[in-house]
């Protein structure tokens, strides 16, 4: 299959004259410098003659540049002399367009021979010529009546008339103007007639003379065209002036700009841009044996689709592989995602082994899947009814709006300070662990030293204290020997991820000179050694053994029985590590304390309030810009943000079970009751504990959950990790946004079906700009939304993202102007058939016909272009 990728952006040059008129190029010239500067259209139009069309069509096709054959008038009409160029296909009607069709067809009706130019040349000049001079001093002194050689064009060689003010000398080298200021236009040339002309279709397109001049006038006056051209008489002048057209490089791609004046054509100096992100093509090359649930794969076998960056249809027949093609692509990008491959599967006939769909489908690395939005049969539907889902793919496309990415920034400090408020519930959690750890230990402290307190006397002080002394030596280096180890460990970790940085900035080389310093610090403590102080440590641990069996020894000498000796014994060292976690966890609680004091629940408010703040701000700047569609098929769209509040209290209620689950053990209560008592009062960002309180000993209740509630909550620091459960689900309005879809100012759900799903295509389609591949974009909408209103907004947006529809629906693929086309036929063994076209390849133009509504699309397509005269 060739690289046909269907209507492009090419370069055209419609107006250039060569040596057969007042040109001073040869044909071979031409082309030559067309090539050069990468023109792919060009039209020679000499005046009053067709004499180098035969050749310059041939050099043209020998050098790959398509040459449109035109030709020059002056015609009577007008203040200043109007020209017209009639530009003409290949052939019409059978007949092939040369220089002896235009002689025969337009300038014998018209009276105009070279015989006659000369004639006139010779008598203006008044003495004697040669042939070639008196041709070229003739050429201006003939005039045609401007409808009879307008109908000649269009009637007899199925022609364009393109027209213009004058020739250089006497035309519109001043700026166009159409505001009442000075300068002359085509429109003021035409004289007293120009309405009629314009309107009754005489004139095709109007070229103006520079990128400046006013050609919406045209367009929005008479739904016209308008170009810019060279009007080149001399090789430096071709190309100094061209237009960008969007079509296949032929004469019935130029005519598109007629049916499309607004969307074909741009008169610019430099390309137009294609979407940034774009599909480019997909090969699929699955085994020719590839079974779809035990039946032949319309697939199998090598297929390649190359897509349009803009508009790309595939039609054809139920059951040709329209779908297919939706449906592999989307496996492909998100594998496991597509719920057709979720009931089917594909399989080797010869080996009955499955096959992995992204193992045989290539699709380039252009685009990351991310990217591609996919909306297979029935999701238009499933995004109408299911208001989350649709939120996801509506919160996607308000963020393109957020061009200083304020929406990114808050997100951030939302779910950064998520991760506080969980902090805070874990510090929470902590301390009430922590306290009661600390007067576990403080008893038990109390416990260890009544029992030194019990044999007090001066030996056994002395004794108890010896023990005490080597005991906190013991506990203090141990403890730092630890940290020690922990540090280095640390720093080993740390300094791992950058050892391998390449020094290719300043920072980098910061980085490596610090990673270098730790390195070698780390080297150097490692050869420390510690011999001396491992060595004390020995002999401390024997001095404890020594003085612990010296207390033992005493006190059995005073009576002490065998088993409280254990305890009596060691009670000093007890003491001694007691005192130090007593002392560690104090520390840690004061640590804890400080931390829950930074607290504030204005800022969780004002975070809230912000990002609230930004969204519906982002909202109102796509409310204007759907409000300003203006089609009596379409109703009012707009968007607001709502807090999911339902969502957020079941969040609260199943993280409260987690936190608390083993006070629930043996409660009873079941789930309803607890809930309802948990929300005696209504959880809010201003919650406070005794009015809870209140709530739940004046609920009615009869559950076991209500006292336990009570009991639970009368504990301030379990309240206060309820309070910020309820804090930091009831802050996170960017966990539980809802971006509500009004149609007609209510609700889309309250909304019928059809305006339900008109609806949410819009947004899909008028909001973002990456690619979206649609499956039947008509079901469920109404035939003339689409062809009153959903063609041009298509039309609209390909301009700056890539859409892929497959689909039956004529007017989608004519009137939405689709850039690339595929057809897709079952051939006698089962397998898909592509054929590529556009909708100016006359070649396959009966299968866009016999497309459902395809004569009818054409048909409308081509009432507009003559929209002044029905109107």
């Amino acid at each position: 299959m060739s690289e046909y990728r269907g209507s492009e952006w090419r370069k055209w040059d419609l107006h250039i004259h060569s040596d057969a008129s007042d040109g001073k190029m040869t044909c071979d010239q031409i082309i030559a410098k067309a090539k050069e500067l990468s023109i792919d259209v060009i039209a020679l139009t000499d005046h009053h003659t067709a004499k180098n069309i035969d050749r310059i069509v041939q050099v043209g096709h020998d050098s790959g540049i398509t040459v449109i054959p035109g030709i020059e008038f002056r015609t009577e009409y007008g203040e200043k002399s109007v020209h017209i160029i009639g530009l003409f296909p290949a052939e019409f009607n059978g007949i092939i367009i040369n220089t002896q069709a235009i002689n025969e067809y337009i300038l014998a009706p018209l009276n105009i021979s070279e015989t006659e130019i000369r004639r006139k040349g010779r008598e203006k000049a008044g003495h004697p010529l040669s042939d070639e001079q008196a041709f070229k001093e003739g050429m201006f002194e003939v005039q045609v009546d401007f409808k009879v050689a307008a109908n000649l064009i269009h009637e007899k060689l199925g022609g364009i008339v393109v027209v213009h003010a004058g020739s250089k000398s006497n035309g519109l080298e001043q700026e166009i103007k159409h505001e009442g200021k000075p300068g002359v236009t085509i429109y003021d040339s035409l004289g007293p007639l120009k309405d009629e002309l314009f309107q009754k279709g005489y004139i095709d397109i109007c070229e103006i003379t520079n990128q400046n001049d006013s050609k919406d006038f045209y367009l929005n006056r008479f739904n016209r065209p308008s170009i810019v051209a060279s009007d080149a008489h001399s090789i430096e002048e071709i190309g100094t002036k061209y237009v960008w057209i969007k079509s296949d490089p032929t004469f019935e791609g130029l005519k598109q700009i007629m049916f499309e004046p607004k969307h074909r054509i741009i008169i610019s100096e430099h390309r137009p841009f294609d979407p940034p992100i774009w599909l480019r093509k997909t090969l699929l090359f699955f085994p020719l044996d590839t079974l779809l649930n035990a039946e032949k794969f319309c697939y199998s076998g090598p297929h390649e689709l190359f897509f349009s960056p803009n508009f790309t249809c595939l039609i054809g027949g139920r059951g040709t592989g329209k779908s297919m093609i939706i449906n592999l692509l989307q496996e492909k990008f998100f594998p496991k995602s597509n719920e057709f491959f979720k009931e089917r599967s594909l399989s080797n006939s010869a080996t009955n082994q499955r096959l992995s769909i992204d193992s045989f489908i290539d699709a380039g690395n252009e685009v990351d899947a991310s990217h591609i939005e996919f909306i297979t049969q029935n999701e238009i539907q499933q995004l109408a009814d299911d208001y989350l889902l649709f939120t996801n793919s509506i919160y996607t496309r308000i963020k393109k709006f957020d061009s200083e990415s304020e929406l990114d920034k808050l997100e951030m400090e939302i779910i950064e300070h998520d991760m506080f408020l969980t902090d805070r519930n874990n510090n929470l959690v902590r301390l009430i662990e922590k306290s009661r750890m600390l007067e576990e230990k403080k008893k038990e402290l109390g416990t260890q030293k009544g029992i030194v307190d019990s044999f007090q006397n001066p030996v056994y002080d002395e004794l108890a204290n010896n023990i005490k002394i080597i005991s906190e030596w013991l506990t203090d280096i141990k403890d730092s020997q630890r940290e020690y180890h922990d540090l280095i460990t640390v720093l080993r970790k740390a300094i791992e991820p950058y050892i391998s940085k390449e020094n290719n900035n300043v920072y980098n080389d910061a980085m490596i000179d610090l990673v270098s310093k730790v390195k070698t610090a780390l080297e150097s403590e490692s050869a420390k050694d510690f011999s001396n102080i491992t060595s004390q440590i020995l002999q401390k641990e024997s001095e404890q053994l020594i003085a612990s069996n010296n207390l033992s020894e005493y006190l059995i000498s005073r009576g002490v029985s065998k088993e409280n000796l254990n305890d009596v014994s060691t009670a000093n060292s007890k003491i001694v590590s007691l005192g130090q976690d007593i002392k560690t966890l104090s520390a840690e609680i004061a640590e804890i304390q400080k931390t829950l004091q930074s607290f504030s629940i204005q800022i969780t408010n004002d975070i809230k309030d912000q990002y609230i703040a930004s969204l519906d701000k982002k909202a109102k700047e796509i409310n204007i810009q759907l409000a300003s569609i203006n089609s009596p098929f379409l109703k009012t769209i707009s968007l607001k943000y709502e807090f999911d509040t339902p969502q957020a209290k079941n969040s609260i209620f199943e993280e409260f079970k987690d936190i608390f689950s083993r006070h629930l053990i043996g409660l009873g209560a079941k789930e309803p009751s607890l809930l309802e008592l948990l929300f005696s009062i209504e959880p809010s960002l201003s919650i406070e504990r005794q009015p809870l309180l209140d709530a739940l000993s004046q609920n009615s209740s009869t559950s076991k959950a209500k006292q336990w509630l009570i009991d639970l909550f009368t504990d301030e620091d379990n309240f206060l990790i309820y309070q910020t459960i309820v804090l930091k689900h009831l802050f996170n309005a960017f966990q539980y946004k809802t971006i509500r879809v009004l149609y007609d100012d209510r609700r889309i759900e309250d909304s019928s079906f059809g305006q339900r799903c008109t609806a949410t295509l819009v947004i899909l389609l008028q909001l973002g700009n990456n690619p979206i591949v649609i499956d039947e974009p008509e079901a469920h909408l109404d035939s003339l939304l689409i062809s009153n209103y959903l063609v041009e907004l298509i039309k609209e947006k390909k301009k700056n993202r890539q859409i892929i529809f497959a689909t039956h629906n004529a007017n989608f693929v004519i009137n939405g102007d689709a850039d690339l086309i595929h057809i897709l036929d079952m051939t006698d063994e089962k397998i898909t058939s592509i054929r590529c076209t556009s909708i100016e390849d006359k070649m396959n133009r009966k299968s866009l016909i016999g497309l459902e509504g395809g004569k009818e699309a054409f048909l409308n397509r081509e009432k507009k272009y003559f929209i002044n005269e029905i109107q």
